[in-house]
């Protein structure tokens, strides 16, 4: 599995036609997901740190948690339509923060 940042440009430009689009926070965020690819139309899918409230909610259409909440969860009503050319290829065994390379790096089975 693949872990993507999307660049500043792409959200700042997203944002000019729905304010609801996440910062970036200087691609320090990290703003991290996954790509899906439906209907020939690629969707960058972000994942959401840990919160108590995931391990009581269930899995549905527009949410899925991630090791059963322990590591997160995936926002599907989040997703964003993307290029590859604005997708930065996160490689977590680098990440700065431990925390997400404990999260996404060890883990091989998330879901």
């Amino acid at each position: 599995m693949k872990f993507y940042n999307v660049t500043n440009r792409y959200i700042d430009y997203l944002k000019k036609s729905d304010p609801k689009v996440p910062d970036n926070k200087g691609e320090r965020r990290p703003y991290i997901g996954i790509v899906l690819e439906l209907n020939n139309v690629q969707y960058y899918v972000p994942f959401t740190s840990p919160k108590r409230k995931h391990k009581e909610m269930k899995n549905g259409l527009d949410f899925r948690k991630i090791h059963g909440g322990e590591y997160g969860a995936i926002n599907f009503n989040n997703m964003l339509p993307v290029v590859d050319s604005e997708l930065i290829l996160l490689d977590i065994e680098k990440e700065n923060d431990i925390s997400y390379q404990c999260y996404y790096g060890t883990n091989t089975e998330i879901l």
